[in-house]
């Protein structure tokens, strides 16, 4: 009797790391944190939604080719940097909520982080006019007061915080408060 080992087919294709695709992706994410901080500084925001168009068509092309990059294609970083990149595309909503859904599938594979997802489900519920779940979406006021956005069954916030990886929601305003300095 004769024993034959042989490799197994897996139904997954194969992801080759493409770090091209990863330095673009990290120089884009450069660009829109840059003019966003210039803005921030600046009080002025030209420029941001030419950027942010800009990085809008690349990553729908992006998207198309690869599905969604995750950490097998583009590693941690690359990743990250284009969910930044589709949280920042708010011109068009229905490709933020197609992004959301293929980073559900790549956070269940490993291939995307969870705190991402929870900031682009809550972006993408808020656009449709639906209460945030993980408490990640603030406005300033005039008054330069931080102001949470509507957030469903805010008893259970933290333990959603907590299942993302995130911090307690309290813990999270701090910091954005330090940041923008805002008032309490």
């Amino acid at each position: 009797m004769a024993l034959i080992l042989g490799a197994c087919a897996s139904t997954e294709p194969q992801v080759v790391f493409n770090e091209s695709l990863r330095q673009e992706l990290l120089r884009m994410e450069e660009a829109d944190q840059r003019i966003r901080t210039a803005a921030l500084h600046a009080t002025n925001f030209h420029g941001i939604l030419e950027v942010d168009a800009r990085h809008l068509q690349r990553m729908k092309e992006i998207v198309e080719q690869h599905g969604w990059p995750g950490k097998s294609l583009v590693g941690e970083d690359g990743s990250h940097a284009a969910w930044l990149l589709v949280q920042h595309a708010t011109q068009d909503p229905e490709f933020m909520n197609r992004c959301r859904d293929l980073m559900d599938r790549a956070v269940k594979h490993g291939e995307a982080s969870a705190k991402d997802y929870a900031y682009l489900v809550d972006r993408v519920r808020l656009q449709r006019g639906k209460m945030q779940l993980y408490g990640t979406q603030f406005i300033q006021d005039s008054n330069g007061r931080l102001i949470l956005q509507p957030l469903k069954d805010p008893e259970q916030v933290d333990e959603r915080r907590r299942k993302m990886g995130m911090e307690p929601l309290a813990e999270y305003e701090a910091q954005l408060r330090q940041f923008y300095n805002a008032r309490p």
